[in-house]
């Protein structure tokens, strides 16, 4: 299912091509799981632009295999422009790697013959507000948010991800 979003976003000879990339594929069930919490029936019903951003935030034009992966963002932003983060978590009693907070490694570090593979169980999706609103969307934050606004630093945080600068 992911590689018909891959189809989808314009990706595929992109990503037969000679290079070292990185792509965090959902398994088919992270898809289903994605299309029913979208509403969608099926891969057909993701626009050109929404398979776009799911490919572009899923991939790094770098290698990075699970040796890079700790608390924190990763190396390399992917395609999308952002960094993707990884952390520990205990999923079921069971100590799992998550990305993004989104999802959770299920298998690492598949060589292919430009990069590796990380499958993972759900569809990674791209920041769509700024750190400003998303706090001020958050009632238990209101108070923060009021003291973020009379101070201007609201101004400072409400930077949309695709014009953040990217620092390391």
């Amino acid at each position: 299912l992911f590689k018909q979003i891959v189809d989808k976003a314009g990706y595929s000879r992109f990503l037969n091509a000679f290079g070292t990339y990185t792509l965090f594929a959902p398994t088919n069930d992270g898809v289903n799981a994605y299309l029913k919490a979208t509403g969608k029936a099926s891969v057909n019903d993701i626009d050109a632009a929404t398979a776009k951003d799911i490919v572009g935030i899923s991939l790094i034009a770098d290698t990075l295999g699970t040796q890079f992966f700790s608390d924190g963002k990763l190396r390399t932003p992917n395609t999308y422009g952002q960094y993707l983060t990884t952390g520990a978590a205990s999923v079921n009693g069971v100590a799992s790697i998550t990305i993004n907070k989104q999802a959770n490694l299920v298998q690492g570090n598949i060589k292919v013959g430009n990069g590796l593979i990380h499958a993972i169980d759900n569809v990674l999706t791209p920041a769509k507000l700024t750190l400003a609103q998303t706090i001020d969307q958050d009632p238990r934050y209101s108070i923060f948010a009021a003291a973020l606004k009379a101070t201007g630093f609201y101004d400072t945080l409400n930077v949309a991800p695709a014009d953040n600068q990217l620092v390391n």
